[in-house]
């Protein structure tokens, strides 16, 4: 299944990577103006925002598809799919890896510092969240 998303780049070598994951989860991410996104592409670093399953604007059977193992299941796969892409294709390193979101977006930045730990180098994994609370 294809995810869709959006990537930020800064215009110097990044820093890391953050995945910036939106809340909901029943929610999208879109081309707007998001100052925590402008803040950290201009501090250097590249951001992944994805659209998960559970994700609006693509259909009900995609928003639904979050169902269909509970939450924590498939659209936390997404998550880490779009993070494991970028370091494939060079655009991050295990290591330099960081999360966030609020409300949901909060929630899959816990889930993947608990469950993705291999995604850091030597410590543990590198991934920060901001807070699951509104």
């Amino acid at each position: 299944m294809e995810i869709a998303g959006w990537l930020y780049e800064p215009e110097e070598p990044s820093r890391g990577l953050i995945a910036h994951v939106h809340g909901g989860p029943t929610w999208h991410s879109e081309d707007w103006v998001y100052g925590s996104i402008q803040f950290l592409v201009s501090a250097g670093f590249t951001v992944l925002d994805p659209n998960y399953r559970g994700s609006t604007g693509y259909g009900h059977a995609f928003r639904e598809a979050i169902k269909q193992d509970g939450w924590g299941g498939r659209e936390q796969s997404d998550i880490r799919a779009g993070i494991e892409s970028l370091v494939a294709a060079g655009k991050g390193r295990r290591g330099r890896i960081g999360i966030m979101g609020l409300s949901y977006g909060g929630y899959s930045a816990w889930y993947h510092i608990t469950k993705a730990a291999d995604l850091g180098e030597r410590r543990g994994a590198d991934l920060r969240h901001v807070s699951a609370g509104d």
